[in-house]
């Protein structure tokens, strides 16, 4: 195999990989925060959404949610961190479809 082609099926296998763990682990909010890239859940996005637009009985600044590390969670180093109304500013939202851009 030539050495093109097993670049191309690697970058297909690693595909495959991070697409196996999005819908396993049900990552649907992508982000990029200090040069990483991290996912999270439903429970996630819904709170990230209370924390842009907070209201009197919640304020922003009592919320946080969950996210991993996505590309060093699948490299097997499980890296999860707590985001706030703090990170905010340097949270840059990825689209679903576009997340292999940044991963692959």
């Amino acid at each position: 195999m030539t050495s093109f082609k097993q670049f191309l099926e690697s970058k297909k296998a690693k595909k495959k990989t991070i697409e196996d763990f999005i819908n396993k682990n049900g990552l649907i909010l992508f982000f990029k925060h200090d040069n990483e890239i991290f996912a999270a859940p439903e429970d996630g996005r819904l709170v990230f959404a209370r924390i842009k637009t907070p209201s009197e009985d919640e304020p922003a600044d009592e919320l946080s949610f969950s996210a991993c590390n996505l590309l060093k969670t699948i490299a097997g180093d499980h890296s999860e961190r707590l985001f706030s109304h703090k990170d905010l500013s340097k949270i840059k939202i990825i689209d679903p479809e576009r997340i292999y851009e940044f991963t692959v």
